[in-house]
């Protein structure tokens, strides 16, 4: 059956018709037929005028079809070509570091390393959000981690407790075969946080109201700030007793024993380079600067420590 739609014309001789007194047998239409046809004038007529009329016939209608599935199925290859074309760009780098220091060919990073738990972050209390990581430390091998497990370096309980005695004799020993040269700054292009001390700080009421007063926190070393990335260097020869994230608050964390039995401590690193058991001479890049562990921002926190108390040490590095 083919269907007809009615334009606006026949609208209105719709309309037409029902006012004509003609079509009424020559007497005036009733005022319900004039009203209907007044309202078809008004009411239907811009909405034919904008419809558009059915192909007359079925042919016609499938012929109408098949050509606008033609012309998107067209429009869909130029798009095809158009991507083919478009001249690809360089794919960025890896997001993962670790993928990018194996393709490096800076020799002081390593290429092999110790497998990761994440960021390890802290969820719960007043350390909340804080993370010990992601580990990137150097896998140890050869001579120098055979001389670490031989003599217990890298063990976490050991290293902890440089923090608060002398190192082993078995460890001294080993460091005062390395020369000791003149103390260097860690950090090239950095500028100093904060120093040796303690801190003052505002308190609170253990209601949580109001101030209760300033209390002083304890800071063991230096918090040195520069880029994330920024190459760390040894500011004085010895061997590394420790490289790790497993001291709380430290991050990745390298410790260094000097032939005096003094302890430098590199922390908050985003990743070392040297591994327990290894010698490192004065200036040599052992790490890079970073904000693992209980840091806010980037920065090394740096620590001198004799016999287990920390020392200022400003006053060792060369002018």
């Amino acid at each position: 059956m083919i269907t007809r739609r009615h334009t606006s014309g026949d609208v209105v001789g719709m309309g037409a018709l029902a006012l004509d007194p003609a079509a009424h047998s020559g007497r005036r239409p009733p005022l319900h037929r004039a009203i209907l046809g007044i309202g078809l004038c008004l009411m239907l007529g811009p909405a034919f005028a904008h419809a558009q009329p059915e192909p007359a016939d079925e042919p016609s209608r499938l012929a109408a079809a098949d050509g606008v599935k033609r012309e998107r199925t067209a429009q869909r290859k130029r798009a095809a070509q158009r991507k083919r074309a478009k001249p690809t760009s360089a794919k960025p780098a890896s997001a993962d570091p670790l993928k990018a220091d194996r393709a490096s060919d800076d020799p002081s990073r390593p290429s092999r390393w110790l497998p990761s738990n994440g960021p390890e972050c802290i969820k719960r209390g007043r350390l909340r959000g804080f993370c010990e990581g992601p580990r990137r430390v150097p896998e140890p091998h050869g001579e120098s981690a055979q001389l670490a497990q031989r003599l217990g370096m890298g063990e976490r309980n050991p290293a902890a407790r440089l923090l608060v005695g002398p190192p082993p004799e078995r460890w001294v020993q080993v460091a005062e075969a390395i020369r000791q040269a003149k103390w260097r700054y860690p950090v090239d292009d950095s500028r100093l946080l904060r120093g040796l001390g303690n801190v003052a700080r505002l308190g609170k009421n253990k209601q949580g109201g109001g101030p209760r007063g300033t209390r002083r926190k304890p800071h063991a070393g230096l918090d040195i700030g520069a880029a994330e990335g920024a190459p760390i260097r040894a500011a004085q020869s010895g061997v590394v007793v420790y490289s790790d994230n497993r001291i709380s608050g430290y991050g990745n964390l390298v410790m260094v024993v000097h032939r005096d039995a003094s302890v430098a401590l590199y922390g908050h690193c985003r990743s070392t380079y040297v591994f327990p058991g290894q010698q490192v001479q004065r200036g040599q890049v052992i790490a890079e600067v970073g904000h693992t562990g209980y840091a806010r921002g980037s920065h090394l926190h740096f620590e001198y420590r004799v016999e287990g108390r920390p020392k200022d040490p400003t006053r060792l590095f060369e002018k």
